[in-house]
């Protein structure tokens, strides 16, 4: 079993804006956004931005840019040297307009009038035919857990160094039907789980330790009746993993496996409609989570519940498909992807006490159709972007000399990019394909 549909592109939500110069300057403002979005080490990006200020000499566009990015940082560190840079931003900078005009504002918030105006852009930082997003973000930001569908290997990519590292050597296809799927990184970064299809065609849950290159993976969690397995999510304190489940009677469900003996605690069975994702609160007494209404709607809702067991709360509840990215560090809002608009957008809504605390509000719009792979300590958001899809196509063959006669053109023009696994009948007359129309949920049924 091979997935032949792969996803082109994962980008970060991060705050500021990018610089254009390609001097020294540049060099160390793109450092130190790295720094700051991807590692997540405020403080050296701080030193960084600081740097560029004094290098940018004439550039003053980029001088103001960096000036005001340190600011930020400082701003999230809670530190009073904020005020003074945005102060120097407005004072130094007043011909660069946008910073200058950005300085103000949030010296205007810092003192207790209007709110700052936090601005938002989408980087894509990693891209190709090889990048795939059944995993997740490192808390740090830097790792990615993917499956390299050359082997069917789990890996590692390094989105600092642009390195990929396999943490399985099953071998080629020809030696191994086996395959990694959806895995998730720990909260402390050194270990992955990671659903596994074995020699035995079951589903297992596997542990792994990410340090090491020597490490063989520990089996989790394994059962013959479980068709399928996904590991989602880890409770904060690296002791629960949250995982959605279907069985070979066709029933789902949803639970928590420990991360100690591999026990199973199931916390809701459902049919067998699948969750596109699941995301622990900070404080792990919660797990959100998306479901289908129904099994001829494309409307999907969030819930909230509680991970003792004791209640479910219906979050966000709209016509429109709602699926869950995750959670802010601070857990006072749940970030999820609406096309309520008419669009994709990424939308907070505030929850307080395990209940929605206020209206869902959109701070991105129009992102494309998203799978989010989790947010770093620093608050970035990372998601992939399928660009393209599979298709089935039909093409006339010389047999006898294995000359193409024609080119090969779709069979269908509906929903492109979506269908998959042609088969012919046994007449020749007609051509059966499966269709994957949920172009958020991923996994047909």
């Amino acid at each position: 079993m091979k997935r032949t549909s792969l996803w082109g592109l994962i980008l970060t939500l991060a705050l500021g804006s990018l610089a254009a110069d390609e001097k020294k300057a540049d060099v160390l403002l793109q450092a130190a956004m790295a720094k700051e979005t991807v590692q997540g080490d405020l403080k050296g990006a701080i030193a960084l931005y600081e740097s560029a200020v004094k290098e940018a000499g004439p550039n003053r566009a980029l001088a103001a840019k960096a000036l005001l990015k340190a600011g930020e940082c400082y701003q999230k560190l809670g530190e009073d040297k904020a005020q003074a840079a945005y102060e120097r931003v407005a004072r130094e900078f007043a011909d660069q307009k946008e910073p200058a005009a950005e300085a103000r504002t949030r010296l205007a918030s810092l003192r207790g009038a209007a709110p700052a105006k936090i601005g938002m852009v989408t980087r894509q930082v990693w891209t190709g035919p090889k990048v795939d997003i059944l995993g997740t973000v490192s808390p740090d930001g830097r790792h990615l857990s993917f499956v390299d569908w050359e082997t069917g290997d789990l890996a590692v990519h390094d989105l600092t160094t642009g390195k990929d590292r396999r943490l399985t050597n099953k071998g080629s296809w020809a030696e191994s039907d086996e395959f990694a799927e959806e895995s998730a990184i720990s909260p402390d970064g050194k270990q992955v789980v990671y659903g596994w299809f074995n020699k035995d065609f079951h589903f297992e849950l596997r542990l792994m330790d990410l340090s090491d290159g020597a490490a063989k993976p520990r089996s989790l969690f394994g059962n013959p009746e479980v068709e399928w397995i996904a590991p989602y999510s880890w409770s904060d304190d690296g002791k629960w993993i949250a995982v959605a489940l279907q069985r070979t009677d066709r029933t789902a469900q949803i639970g928590l496996i420990s991360a100690t003996d591999g026990s199973l605690r199931v916390l809701k069975s459902v049919d067998w409609r699948a969750v596109t994702k699941m995301a622990f609160s900070p404080d792990g007494k919660y797990l959100a989570y998306d479901l289908p209404v129904a099994d001829d709607s494309e409307q999907r809702d969030v819930f909230l519940i509680a991970t003792d067991g004791s209640r479910e709360t219906p979050l966000v509840v709209h016509p429109a498909n709602d699926v869950v990215l995750g959670w802010t560090p601070d857990g006072a809002h749940l970030l999820f992807a609406s096309d309520r608009t008419g669009a994709m957008g990424v939308w907070a809504l505030p929850v307080s006490g395990g209940k929605p605390a206020g209206e869902p509000l959109m701070i991105k719009p129009d992102i494309g159709e998203p799978r989010s792979v989790g947010l770093s300590r620093s608050g970035a958001l990372y998601f992939g972007v399928r660009l393209g899809g599979p298709d089935v196509y039909v093409a006339s063959l010389d047999f006898q000399t294995g000359k193409l006669l024609s080119p090969p053109a779709r069979a269908t023009e509906q929903f492109v990019g979506t269908n998959r696994q042609p088969r012919w009948s046994q007449d020749g007359k007609y051509l059966a394909y499966s269709s994957v129309r949920d172009p958020v949920g991923y996994r047909p049924v």
